[in-house]
């Protein structure tokens, strides 16, 4: 599977979800206002907001009641993620990644954690 976020110029974000492989499967959802809009305008209208104006980027492998080697699933998992912006140095990066959730059963896998 992939994901794909994009905050445009007018402050609206696309995600686009889909199928590594498959053009046919892919969904686009576009958001232009915080909380689809649901929340009065005195309380919230716009990306632009100084609340919006941080960012924690994260990956989560959603397994839940693993007890042995044999119910990870056998591909694995890779994360990519890639981070782009118009002007160099535009985003004060934090980059002391960290693993939060690390494997207790017996034959977890390993991971690692790197960037380039």
């Amino acid at each position: 599977l992939w994901t794909h976020f994009v905050l445009d110029e007018d402050w609206v974000w696309t995600l686009k979800m889909g199928v590594i492989g498959d053009k046919e499967r892919t969904s686009v959802l576009k958001v232009f206002q915080p909380y689809m809009g649901l929340l009065p305008e005195d309380e919230t209208k716009s990306w632009s907001e100084a609340t919006y104006n941080k960012c924690d980027v994260n990956s989560c492998w959603e397994l839940y009641g693993i007890k042995d080697r044999n119910n990870y699933p056998s591909t694995g998992s890779t994360y990519h993620m890639r981070i782009s912006v118009k002007e160099e140095n535009a985003i004060n990066w934090v980059t002391n990644w960290t693993e939060n959730e690390k494997p207790t059963c017996p034959g977890h896998p390993y991971s690692s954690i790197s960037e380039s």
